[in-house]
């Protein structure tokens, strides 16, 4: 984009083979879906500011789609 600005996608996966499911902080699946957005913008060399989301999809049998979407913003620095 520019010399301060970016922007990024990103898509993960967990396929859990046949029946099996996991469960972590109370989200049970057999497969989980990961697709994530997001930009920055470079404050200074050492602040950058980034904005966020995340969809986030499990599923598998007797699973409900959890509601754990993810809207985040955040400011790092270095010093």
């Amino acid at each position: 984009m520019t010399k301060k600005f970016y922007a990024a996608g990103r898509y993960s996966f967990i396929d859990l083979n046949g029946d099996v499911t996991a469960t972590l902080n109370s989200v049970t699946a057999n497969r989980y879906d990961r697709f994530s957005l997001g930009g920055g913008y470079r404050w200074s060399d050492n602040v950058v500011l980034k904005l966020g989301y995340d969809w986030n999809k499990n599923s598998g049998p007797g699973v409900n789609d959890a509601d754990d979407n993810l809207l985040s913003a955040l400011v790092a620095t270095q010093f």
